[in-house]
């Protein structure tokens, strides 16, 4: 037998051929770490990220390192949530690579996760350019990808605490670390040195009024307004001397009195806390419901010039049933009085919008007080707004299309094919399994 001349041709160039194949594999293999193609065939693309998601990662273009804090999974009793955050992971994974995932038990790193202020298990600390933010299940695409947005913030989320805030001669050195440790889980970055504002390009600026200032801080602080700076500012019961200055263009007037939210309060009493009554329609009360407790508020308004351009909104008003510390009332019968604690400014300054907030209590940032109620989750809402980090990704949820199957009740197809199924298909085999049997029996 002759083989072909072409086939024998070929077979007798064997090895030139083995080495061609070998090429071409190594050339796909370089290409596939290249180039990524990917096709999804599950219903709905379940299984790839949307496109906010894959625009929100592109925008961070340095590596992401994840860590997760959770038990071991347990598969006897249907525990899986290790596995579950590395498939849903590799959804981002495959987008941007340089996502680093590490699984941990706090038994078996408890001093990473006393560092890292771990609480609950399945916690997910995520950190970007040295910024990092906290995460709880259950953990969804829009949750994960808005997270991932704010940390993208980087330059617009850098924060620096001025004055008493920075000074831990001033006050007490917890309150100003737990206030930067507060601030660090919601992923803002904290600015130690404020020697120059204009430089540090801060997204906002935190101001406490219970210690004066110098003469060059409140150089930078007024330079800082005048090119538009964003300002968190607490007053106490007077406005320093070396504010004074600010507080006229804001038209600022503090009370001296304590405001009393029940007029059966002595003056002896250490602390005066009273709650919110009232919030006004605004982006930081939008979707906020809990109650904001202040300790030593005072009484605040704002009433600036017209050609200064501030839109003023009294944003919490608290409501008493006496008058403030120090006078009584006319009446027999306590009257409500409204106080309001807490302002808003916002204008248009050189095409740039911004954005001041007064709040009438210099304690509101302390320690105790941001364990109090709401209040960390208001200085989150107030700060957001500062940083103009209110933007929001909406990613509707994917669901399968036969998740659910509506029949009729009044349909007879439905009980037709249902009857079939259940009596006349079962019926039909047992027949045929008599029949068959009493054949071979009569053979």
């Amino acid at each position: 037998m002759h083989l072909h001349q072409p086939f024998e041709h070929w077979v007798m160039h064997a090895k030139s051929c083995l080495i061609v194949m070998l090429c071409l594999c190594l050339l796909m293999g370089y290409f596939s770490k290249q180039y990524l193609f990917s096709v999804d065939v599950t219903q709905n693309n379940r299984n790839s990220l949307s496109q906010p998601s894959i625009s929100v990662l592109k925008s961070m273009p340095d590596a992401i390192q994840m860590t997760v804090f959770a038990s071991k999974d347990d598969m006897t009793h249907g525990d899986q949530f290790r596995q579950s955050m590395q498939d849903f992971i590799a959804r981002y994974q495959r987008t941007k690579p340089n996502i680093s995932l590490n699984i941990f038990s706090t038994h078996e790193n408890p001093a990473l996760a006393r560092s890292e202020n771990i609480t609950i298990d399945g916690e997910i600390v995520v950190k970007y350019q040295q910024q990092s933010m906290h995460i709880f299940p259950p953990i969804n695409e829009e949750r994960f990808t808005n997270l991932l947005l704010k940390l993208s913030h980087t330059k617009s989320r850098r924060i620096a605490l001025l004055d008493a805030a920075n000074q831990s001669q001033s006050q007490d050195n917890s309150d100003y670390l737990a206030l930067k440790r507060a601030l660090n889980q919601q992923g803002y970055g904290i600015t130690e040195r404020s020697d120059d504002l204009n430089a540090a390009k801060l997204g906002a600026l935190i101001l406490n009024t219970s210690d004066s200032l110098t003469s060059s801080k409140v150089t930078q602080l007024q330079q800082f307004i005048d090119q538009g700076g964003n300002l968190l500012w607490m007053v106490d019961d007077h406005v320093n001397v070396s504010l004074s200055e600010l507080a006229d263009r804001l038209g600022l007037k503090v009370s001296e009195a304590i405001i009393q939210q029940n007029s059966s309060q002595k003056i002896s009493q250490v602390s005066k806390e009273v709650y919110a009554n009232y919030y006004a329609q605004h982006p930081i009360t939008q979707q906020f419901s809990m109650k904001t407790i202040f300790s030593w508020p005072h009484e605040i308004n704002g009433q600036p010039l017209v050609e200064q351009g501030w839109k003023v909104t009294p944003l919490v008003l608290v409501v008493t049933t006496s008058d403030a510390e120090g006078q009584k009332t006319s009446t027999v019968e306590p009257t409500l009085v409204p106080h309001h604690v807490v302002l808003t400014y916002e204008r248009k300054l050189n095409a740039k919008v911004q954005r001041i907030v007064v709040v009438g209590d210099s304690h509101f940032l302390t320690s105790q007080s941001l364990s109090k109620g709401g209040n960390q989750q208001f200085v989150s809402n107030i700060l957001q707004w500062l940083t103009f980090d209110a933007t929001k990704v909406t990613i509707k949820p994917t669901r399968l299309k036969d998740v659910n199957m509506i029949v009729p009740e009044h349909s007879v197809a439905p009980k037709l094919i249902g009857y079939t199924i259940q009596y006349i298909i079962p019926g039909l085999l047992s027949f045929l399994t008599f029949y068959v049997l009493y054949r071979r029996r009569k053979r």
